[in-house]
């Protein structure tokens, strides 16, 4: 296993099991070495989060160890964020507006993808976790967004997202706005089936799928 491939399964690993210390020595390892942050975020800490999320579904793991693996997390973007490199490529602008929805506290995936989305050039603006779904919309139509992410890790709250797709259509707005969902129990079958214009697995593949479906490479 070569150094760098260790560091990445340890910062994933670390998140998994909820190891705050572990998380910041790796990340600070990362950096010290010369992984990219980026792929450190991507490869490392997102991955340990989706096995999280899936732990979370099957009831294998439950709420403080999420909310713990969570802080882990955190702890490590914090010290790689810093040393994420913008790409200035892009030659267009757009405005995100990104959220966890309504009745979920959950915050590190949508955080990871907002994140993402700004080293891509994005303007993105993050409403954080539990966002009423009025507010959702009455936002994004204050700040003039371009693309509404909404992400929850629980299926009970599924449906709020649903219900956003039901008020901008009502509103005569829905056409606006691209649409984004996603989370551990968010598939295409169910973007398909509410209308959303995009979903992904990854925070990297919603990026790459976001910049497609504006007309970059």
């Amino acid at each position: 296993m070569t150094a760098k491939k260790a560091i990445l399964d340890g910062l994933r690993d670390s998140v998994v099991s909820y190891d705050l210390g572990k998380a910041k020595k790796l990340a600070d390892e990362a950096i010290a070495t010369g992984v990219d942050a980026k792929e450190a975020i991507t490869v490392g800490l997102s991955e340990g989060m989706n096995i999280v999320g899936e732990k979370y579904e099957h009831k294998e793991m439950y709420l403080p160890e999420v909310m713990a693996a969570s802080q882990a997390m955190y702890a490590a973007m914090d010290i790689l964020m810093p040393h994420l490199k913008t790409d200035s490529s892009l030659n267009f602008k757009k405005k995100i507006q990104i959220c966890t929805v309504e009745g979920d506290v959950h915050s590190i995936g949508k955080t990871i993808v907002g994140t993402l989305m700004k080293v891509a050039g994005y303007e993105v603006n993050d409403l954080g976790a539990d966002v009423p779904l009025t507010t959702i919309i009455e936002t994004a139509e204050k700040d003039g967004v371009d693309l509404i992410a909404m992400s929850t890790l629980m299926t009970s709250t599924m449906a709020g997202m649903e219900d956003v797709m039901k008020m901008l259509a009502d509103k005569g707005i829905r056409s606006k706005y691209k649409i984004a969902v996603g989370g551990a129990p968010v598939n295409e079958d169910f973007r398909v089936k509410i209308g959303a214009d995009m979903t992904a697995t990854n925070a990297e593949t919603a990026v790459k799928i976001a910049t497609k479906m504006f007309g970059g490479a």
